[in-house]
């Protein structure tokens, strides 16, 4: 039986019945070295390199500013500068949910993260104001993935890392899409609201009530300018930028807005390496089983058989953007990035297409899989918030998936949006 067979079979084996995908990683890299006659060792060695690189520590160090900002209260002060701004307009919450995951995400990084701050505080509120409780999950998790897309994203990080490309890059490469999700979940939120009468939440909206929410929330909104700016001005490295945003956050949340004190750090701090841990681990096995991939020629073989069928690049984006798709069903964005994008870049460079466009395409279409059963991340964090079944808050994401999907193509035909910010 040859390796690739091996390879693919046993980890699709795993995914079925059930397997956690760092295991089933790991099991199939193991299975398909045992049958090529290599060392197993080779795995191991592979998979503790593949984490042995200082702009992986940028993984570890989003996930706790992420956490650290949501106990201090910079999630309500977005929320409140967004409601500002929005006022009692119709689909108001809504889009001060998608607006303020926006901002947020440019200071976690983390779609589940972003859900989480989020949706605390919007999904009781949008229920309180009349709306429907499904919908209100559903536009949480939907929005939770510009979390993914709004920079800094620690997918984006992974895919620089992966691949060798410029994370800032990438950073800039992904402003404009995300603006455009953003927007397009708004108008989609608005139509939807309009419909069944559903209002903002702010009784009044004006320079001055605007002035004094900014004031309230003004760290709040320093925390991209200090990290995103630091990074596009070559003040520090995005790895470097995550650090600054702990920093930050601790500052702001035990000192300045005084709603968290030192004593909880430490219990946010496990949580934070919990989560890193199982990343790191699927990331380290990922390493492998992409490292296995390369020797055995797969991309190559992978790149035949698609340019066999067509050369136009769009033709071969829009058939990869579906491959993206149905994997982020089951898959995490991390570990599809690390097996595909090795496997995608010789395919797309060779008809023309810049690894910093895919990469901003792989993220793009793998964020929607946290939105979608059975993996869906984002979707099972609102649906815990929210107090419902998968299938009751599912439905109501299904127009909000389909906006994301005209943005794809949208991105698709005119992929000079990516490189609007881009020298």
């Amino acid at each position: 039986m040859s390796v690739p067979i091996v390879l693919f079979s046993s980890f699709i084996f795993c995914l079925l019945i059930g397997v956690p995908i760092s295991i089933s990683i790991g099991i199939s890299s193991l299975l398909a070295v045992i049958v090529a006659g290599g060392a197993t060792t080779m795995v191991a060695q592979v998979a503790f390199t593949g984490n042995d690189g200082f702009a992986f520590l940028a993984v570890p160090m989003f996930i706790l500013a992420g956490l650290i900002m949501e106990r201090g209260g910079l999630s309500e002060r977005i929320i409140k500068i967004a409601s500002s701004i929005i006022g009692p307009m119709t689909g108001g919450l809504a889009i001060v949910t998608v607006f303020g995951s926006m901002f947020f995400g440019a200071m976690s990084g983390s779609g589940p993260a972003t859900v989480a701050a989020m949706g605390g505080i919007m999904i009781p509120a949008m229920v309180r104001g009349g709306y429907n409780k499904p919908f209100a999950g559903a536009i949480t998790a939907c929005s939770g993935g510009l979390g993914v897309l709004i920079p800094p994203s620690i997918p984006l990080i992974i895919y620089g890392i992966t691949v060798g490309t410029s994370i800032t890059d990438l950073f800039l490469a992904s402003i404009v899409p995300g603006i455009m999700v953003g927007v397009a979940m708004m108008i989609v939120s608005y139509y939807i609201s309009r419909k069944n009468g559903w209002r903002g939440g702010g009784d009044e909206v004006g320079l001055r009530v605007f002035i004094k929410a900014a004031w309230y929330g003004k760290w709040a909104i320093l925390a991209p300018i200090i990290i995103l700016g630091g990074i596009y001005g070559g003040i520090f490295t995005p790895t470097e930028a995550g650090v600054v945003a702990v920093v930050y956050s601790i500052v702001v949340g035990v000192f300045i807005h005084k709603e968290m004190n030192l004593k909880v750090i430490p219990d946010i701090i496990i949580n934070a390496a919990v989560m890193s841990s199982v990343v790191m681990i699927i990331l380290g096995l990922s390493t492998a089983f992409g490292r296995i991939m390369t020797l055995y020629r797969i991309p190559h073989m992978m790149s035949e058989f698609i340019l066999n069928y067509s050369a136009n690049p769009n033709v071969i984006l829009i058939l990869i953007s579906l491959l993206l798709l149905l994997l982020g069903t089951f898959m995490e964005t991390g570990p599809i990035i690390i097996i595909f994008a090795p496997l995608l870049i010789p395919l797309t460079t060779s008809v023309g297409i810049s690894p910093i466009f895919l990469g901003v395409l792989m993220c793009l279409t793998t964020q929607i899989g946290f939105m979608t059963p059975p993996l869906g991340c984002n979707l099972f964090v609102a649906q815990k918030i929210a107090g419902l079944g998968l299938g009751e808050i599912f439905k109501p994401t299904i127009p909000l998936l389909l906006a994301q999907l005209v943005v794809l193509l949208i991105i698709i035909i005119f992929p000079d949006l990516v490189f609007v910010f881009i020298k």
